[in-house]
């Protein structure tokens, strides 16, 4: 993908989110017993999805505990692998979600940031651990977010989306997911046994 269609995937993401986030306000989901501040609830992730015209816009946001099992900077090798591991297996887009196969969408780019991915070179291990401690308490509400375009040959045969995330990532219990297809909205959970988005 070269620089001016990434630049415009990244403008039309920016857009679509805007978009999500007006439509979760407006509809005010049902809340669950809250099991953290702010939003920030182990178990639960949230998933925005926008369909505009062929394109299929999906916007990922998860507690770092969630996807890797803690949510400060990597202190050990394994942490640091399983960081890596856990951003390349959030961008095979095409592995975490699956539209409707008659639809035909293909994989069309996707980013994957989070903020306990350090350098390797950085030296972390055998550091002071008073600055771990205070890494800690900075880091204490890290995450992972990942955004994906899909581009479907058929979009009028795109009917739903099975969502793969919770073999992938099993400290994921619920997903919220705020569904915004052209002028309609809805919020939905979903769960291992029910990670169907329908349209």
């Amino acid at each position: 993908m070269d620089g001016k269609r990434i630049g415009v995937f990244v403008v039309s993401l920016g857009v679509v989110a805007i978009l999500l986030v007006m439509g979760v306000r407006a509809l005010k989901a049902p809340a669950e017993p809250s099991r953290g501040s702010g939003g920030h609830e182990h178990g639960v992730a949230h998933l925005n999805v926008a369909v505009d015209g062929a394109d299929l816009y999906l916007e990922f946001l998860s507690p770092a505990a969630n996807i890797v099992g803690f949510e400060y900077l990597p202190r050990t090798e394994a942490q640091r692998t399983a960081v890596h591991e856990a951003i390349q297996t959030l961008e095979d887009g095409e592995s975490l979600f699956v539209p409707s196969p008659g639809a035909q969408c293909k994989l069309g780019g996707a980013t994957v940031d989070t903020d306990i991915d350090d350098d390797p070179g950085s030296g972390s291990e055998g550091t002071d651990p008073h600055e771990h401690e205070e890494a800690d308490e900075h880091q204490s509400h890290s995450e992972f977010t990942a955004e994906y375009r899909f581009v479907c040959e058929h979009p009028d045969e795109l009917t739903g989306v099975d969502v793969m995330l919770f073999r992938a990532f099993p400290g994921i219990e619920h997903i919220g997911v705020l569904l915004l297809t052209g002028p309609e909205q809805a919020a939905l959970d979903l769960t291992g046994e029910n990670n169907r988005i329908p349209f």
